[in-house]
């Protein structure tokens, strides 16, 4: 009787088994709803993003796309724990159009938010137009006013009177 009752939840234990084994995980095909209240704005050759992630709950990550003004496609991914994010890197300030769009954990992609934005001027460029160089006895002054207090470097480069 006791070996009958140890191969019956040996049995039992096995058809489980089975069962739990062979059930196919769902993929969900539903894509997650769109980012909403998007914000954009312009800093010194970037542009800071903001928005609001669609309350999906296999929200994986918010992807930014565009054509850089080379005619490059970049992409930008963030995760599904941000909401904001920074793009740097633009040298000029023309009008760029972006398409943001949310991808859950099953490959789904929302419909693409679409927004216009256009950077500030990169502040080497603001800063070539502030500096100033006056003769000085032996040498000359250099001044500028940093009016985008950002990190900004003046490299100098000169010839000797020996020519090098």
């Amino acid at each position: 009787m006791k070996k009958n009752i140890h191969l019956f939840i040996l049995y039992l234990s096995i058809a489980f088994i089975l069962c739990t084994s062979c059930s196919k995980d769902e993929v969900d095909s539903i894509p997650p709803a769109s980012v909403t209240g998007v914000k954009v704005t312009a800093d010194y050759g970037a542009l800071v993003f903001k928005w609001k992630n669609p309350a999906d709950k296999d929200l994986y990550y918010v992807d930014i796309a565009f054509v850089d003004p080379n005619g490059n496609p970049r992409s930008v991914k963030t995760s599904s724990y941000a909401d904001s994010t920074t793009i740097q890197g633009f040298s000029d300030n023309k009008e760029i159009t972006f398409n943001i769009t949310a991808h859950d954990k099953d490959g789904n992609a929302s419909t693409s938010y679409v927004v216009k934005a256009a950077p500030k001027l990169p502040a080497f460029k603001v800063m070539l137009d502030q500096i100033t160089m006056t003769p000085d006895f032996g040498g000359a002054q250099i001044e500028w006013d940093n009016t985008t207090n950002k990190p900004f470097n003046v490299n100098i480069k000169y010839k000797g009177n020996d020519g090098s």
